[in-house]
């Protein structure tokens, strides 16, 4: 009875590995005993791991979409979608792309998101994206030369939002995200 209840009081556990030079994944392990009719154990495991998707903007082979209200880049299964919002026509510009003040980014993985690099043109335009991204809840926002990076302290958002305050042209992101096998 002792053994049993242990195993009542475990629940759901999610565990989460690591090593000290990398994410190997997350786990999350369900426990399940039924003792009045049988005495088995029911392990349901989901198990994810870590990848990252880059999009770059050297040329348009990325650009899924495009309209002057919108454009979308997709690849290695991160999105990245750029709406006219407030600001001017979305551009038909690439190497480096260029967005402007008063539209809208929405930067998507098909996972949890656990860090996204954007490495814009110069030092100038990684200010105008620090600025406009601002302070985030549950992350912390860097910069390093022409690199902004947005690490989330728990990676549980598919989504990151934007609403630009200044012109950026950017080379390219990468996303870090968490991805079920």
């Amino acid at each position: 009875d002792r053994y049993i209840y242990r195993i009542k009081q475990a629940g759901t556990q999610t565990i989460r590995l690591a090593t000290t030079d990398a994410d190997v994944g997350l786990c999350t392990v369900t426990l399940q005993a039924d003792y009045f009719d049988t005495e088995t154990i029911t392990i349901d495991q989901t198990a994810y791991v870590e990848v990252t998707g880059t999009i770059s903007f050297a040329n348009d082979n990325q650009r899924t979409e495009r309209t002057n209200n919108k454009q979308v880049w997709k690849n290695d299964g991160v999105t990245l979608t750029n709406e006219k919002g407030s600001g001017q026509d979305v551009t038909n510009r690439t190497n480096p792309v260029r967005f402007y003040s008063g539209q809208k980014l929405t930067i998507g993985a098909e996972g949890n998101i656990k860090s996204i690099t954007f490495v814009c043109n110069n030092s100038t335009y990684a200010t105008n994206l620090k600025n406009s991204i601002g302070t985030v809840s549950g992350a912390t926002v860097t910069t390093s030369g022409s690199n902004v990076t947005v690490t989330f302290t728990n990676a549980t958002a598919t989504q990151f939002v934007i609403n630009l305050t200044a012109e950026v042209r950017m080379n390219s992101l990468t996303v870090a995200y968490y991805k079920q096998q």
